[in-house]
């Protein structure tokens, strides 16, 4: 036993040598009562004779009678504590007696302390530490640090209890959580930062890669193919041409958010970026049709019907997956009507200006 405990010159039981309470008489829990010894290491001396019994007193409950109120009986003293004078109350509910635990089992093998149902023949409760022989809760007491250590830290350290421990694991849970909370955050802006800046400027460098390619090799290939080869110059006027074509599907792209917003009620966030992301759209899905449109004229000389819809397949499965990088909120029926807006507006809107000049003329 270490030299900064004592023991109750009656019934044995250690207790931990403190400054505050050296020399001061106390009670222990067996109801002796003795003087603590001054130094660590010293006898505790009894005052007054040894009681005799080793147990904590039973309160017994005797039936009252129908017409008298029985007086309510004193807490049990915690046997883990010193009766000191002056001492308040620590807030902890009051020790319940071994006589009282004995009789768990017949409350149908519950620990009389937390109300937890117990296995059969258990003596201490695991949910509260309720001990059902001794009729208290076990306390564990952490050893103090060795004296090169009692800096004041560990001073602290050393009389730590398992709701100390619980608690900085509590702590140490909503600190991890909190932290997780942050990354998630972090991951969050990341991708959102991806995908409102960095992305479209990704589908806007490959579209203008795909409007070079078309205007200065495949549309000279078409212009062999068909005997009718091109010249540098007419090679700029096709490279005008797309960038036309580009400029009226980027229009066509924003009137069909605006009927996707009156229909369905979606938000596609702040204009500037809405823009950006529907010239991207518009350039690269564009110029992949136009793609595809001289690809197929080159290799069969014309879109026949399976052609066709063949090209309208992969024309709207690029746009599906491109528009879900852009807008990962809308629906299919939202990503449909966009892609007509596209693909099909545009045609309507030449023929539109056609029929006014027509008429003018």
């Amino acid at each position: 036993m270490s030299d900064e405990r004592f023991d109750c010159p009656n019934c044995g039981k250690a207790y931990r040598w403190q400054t505050k309470i050296a020399g001061k008489k106390v009670k222990c829990a067996c109801g002796q009562k003795f003087r603590v010894p001054m130094m660590p290491g010293g006898d505790a001396e009894p005052e007054g004779p040894l009681v005799g019994a080793g147990d904590s007193p039973v309160i017994e409950v005797v039936e009252s009678s129908p017409t008298e109120k029985p007086k309510p009986q004193a807490p049990e003293p915690n046997p883990y504590e010193l009766d000191l004078p002056g001492d308040e109350p620590h807030g902890e509910t009051a020790p319940i007696s071994a006589r009282s635990s004995e009789g768990a089992a017949a409350k149908g093998g519950k620990c009389p302390s937390c109300n937890t149902q117990l296995r059969p023949g258990a003596v201490i409760c695991m949910n509260c530490g309720f001990n059902l022989a001794e009729g208290a809760k076990v306390q564990t007491v952490v050893e103090s640090a060795p004296a090169e250590d009692q800096t004041p830290a560990a001073g602290r350290g050393s009389d730590a209890t398992v709701g100390g421990v619980a608690a900085a694991v509590g702590e140490e849970r909503v600190i991890a959580r909190t932290r997780l909370q942050e990354d998630l955050a972090a991951d969050m802006e990341k991708r959102h930062h991806f995908q409102e800046k960095t992305l479209p400027l990704i589908f806007l460098g490959i579209g203008a890669v795909l409007l070079l390619l078309n205007a200065f090799v495949l549309t000279p290939m078409l212009g062999d193919v068909l005997s009718l080869p091109m010249s540098v110059g007419e090679s700029v006027g096709a490279l005008i041409v797309y960038v036309i074509l580009f400029a009226i599907q980027l229009p066509c792209l924003f009137i069909g958010i605006l009927v996707i917003s009156k229909l369905f009620g979606s938000a596609f966030g702040e204009l500037f970026s809405a823009l950006k992301k529907l010239a991207a759209l518009a350039l690269l899905a564009g110029q992949f049709d136009v793609m595809v449109d001289l690809g197929f004229d080159i290799m069969l000389g014309g879109l026949g019907f399976l052609a066709f819809w063949l090209k309208m397949a992969l024309s709207f499965g690029v746009f599906w997956g491109l528009s879900k990088q852009m807008f990962d909120e809308l629906e299919p029926t939202e990503t449909i009507v966009l892609w007509i807006a596209m693909l099909f507006l545009p045609g309507f809107i030449l023929l539109g200006v056609l029929f006014l000049l027509g008429a003018s003329l």
